[in-house]
């Protein structure tokens, strides 16, 4: 054999094992490929049922967004004895503090107990709690009818997203939250419609048709909803060992754990620093943009009230849906996405919501860019939740395994309690603000105050949300290495 045909049969040689090694590694990667399990039709059955308590929430909590200017106290609730010179506390922080104190507990609870039943029977309370204001005389009444609404709503988040997890894989999940957070827009936008309820009707029944039809949600709730089994897409390594009751962590311990969480996995801290500032600005909108178009634009009120509901569910809609798909749809290709969704809303939605507030010469104006604030600043939502449940990780705040859906329920307690206080926040130095400024007499003024809390809170996340996605990136790395590791 010459030289030169022993150095075609090396090369040959190296080709034949080099294309060996390909098909080798290809079959592995084919191997490696998780079976995703797509969500039944039962799943989203129940995130409908879910999507409508969720409604009911928002719609309830709005319920003093809106004060019609009317002489009859049948139709103006502002009648009621200290209700104006105490509106931003009662539609603030009577509901917002005991939200948040009483959020604090609702995760640990939601572990120990039937979730769905926690759920229901909340949305009955807290349904039974708006009924009742329609019978309310006095502004203490309103007041301790509106502290135990926030006390029973407290129970409606860490239960419903403890469910979703368990029916949909997490590469479902941004879009099964992006659904679940259209009961927002969608509940703002009934709000938005009790004015003109309230022209049919009066105010005392308008809360109470708004209660009844709560109630009928939580019964649909308890008897519709099957308890899905806990942890069903948890693919970590379970323990086999079943921890003693008696050395279980008391609820405050494990959500002062769950904080801790937040604070330590880099994904978390960053989603709830941003997730805190968005809140800041939405809070503010919720509750004073009603405020200023009635102000600003008082010939205006029916029109407004039909107008924003279109604006808050089909701007709102299209922005949470468009968002959630996106993100679950293109991670595998940009593992920035999430984060990226959650900038672009908090960007494009400053230019919109200065238009809006700004400009205050054209209802018409105003409106359209109001639309255009909440169909590209309302995307974020179900992005950073998605990331704060998907890096959850007990092994790095001394957990075991046997605490995996223990921490994500508490974790979104927590993330609720540190965003909730924020809002809290909003509302009540814009409550201070509107006494100082005497924005009654000065109506424009709520525009040139509710642009510069919105700026602060949008551009405020940027940061927030850009370390989130490095942080999240690295996460599905070595979520990727791991799975390789194992094969």
């Amino acid at each position: 054999m010459t030289q030169k045909d022993t150095l075609t049969d090396i090369k040959e040689n190296i080709n034949a094992s080099s294309s060996d090694r390909l098909i080798t590694l290809s079959e592995q990667k084919s191997v490696i490929q998780p079976v995703v399990p797509k969500p039944t039709k039962y799943a989203y059955f129940v995130l409908g049922i879910l999507l409508l308590i969720y409604i009911s929430n928002q719609w309830q909590r709005s319920g003093y967004n809106l004060k019609p200017e009317a002489d009859d106290p049948y139709y103006n609730i502002n009648f009621i004895p200290s209700f104006t010179d105490n509106y931003g506390y009662l539609a603030g922080a009577s509901f917002t503090i005991p939200i948040s104190i009483v959020g604090i507990f609702m995760g640990a609870l939601s572990d120990i107990v039937n979730r769905k039943v926690m759920l229901a029977f909340a949305c009955i309370l807290w349904s039974l709690m708006t009924f009742l204001q329609g019978f309310c005389e006095a502004f203490w009444q309103l007041c301790v009818c509106r502290i135990f609404l926030g006390i029973f709503q407290a129970a409606c988040n860490p239960p419903a997203y403890s469910i979703m997890a368990d029916y949909f894989h997490p590469q479902y999940r941004t879009t099964a939250n992006s659904i679940y957070s259209l009961g927002i827009y969608l509940g703002g936008a009934l709000s938005s419609l009790s004015i003109v309820m309230i022209t049919g009707v009066g105010w005392r029944w308008m809360f109470r048709i708004i209660g009844i039809i709560g109630i009928g949600a939580g019964v649909l709730g308890l008897f519709l909803v099957r308890e899905p089994l806990r942890g069903a897409f948890d693919t970590s390594k379970k323990s086999t060992l079943v921890p003693e009751k008696k050395v279980k962590p008391s609820p405050l311990i494990l959500f002062l754990r769950a904080s801790k969480e937040i604070f330590v996995n880099p994904t978390c801290r960053w989603v709830c620093i941003a997730g805190s500032f968005r809140f800041f600005g939405g809070y503010a909108i919720g509750y004073y943009m009603p405020s200023y178009f009635g102000k600003v634009y008082p010939d205006e009120s029916t029109l407004y009230s039909v107008l924003n509901s279109f604006v808050v569910s089909v701007g709102g809609f299209i922005s949470a849906m468009s968002g959630g798909i996106i993100a679950d749809r293109y991670e595998a290709r940009f593992p920035m996405i999430k984060a990226w969704v959650c900038i672009a809303g908090s960007i494009l939605g400053c230019p919109t919501i200065a238009v809006c507030t700004l400009y205050q010469k054209n209802f018409g104006v105003s409106m359209f860019f109001l639309f255009l604030e909440y169909l590209f600043a309302e995307c974020w939502t179900s992005s950073a939740i998605t990331m704060l449940i998907n890096t959850i990780s007990p092994e790095n705040k001394g957990f075991g395994n046997i605490f995996l859906h223990q921490t994500f329920d508490l974790a979104v307690s927590a993330y609720l309690f540190f965003t909730t206080l924020a809002g809290t926040l909003s509302t009540f130095l814009l409550g201070q603000f509107e006494s100082i400024y005497e924005l009654k007499t000065h109506p424009e003024r709520y525009g040139y105050i509710l642009c510069a809390f919105v700026f602060f809170s949008y551009l405020g996340a940027v940061p927030w949300f850009i370390m989130s996605g490095f942080s999240y990136r690295t996460h599905l790395k070595k979520k990727e290495e791991e799975a390789l590791n194992q094969q």
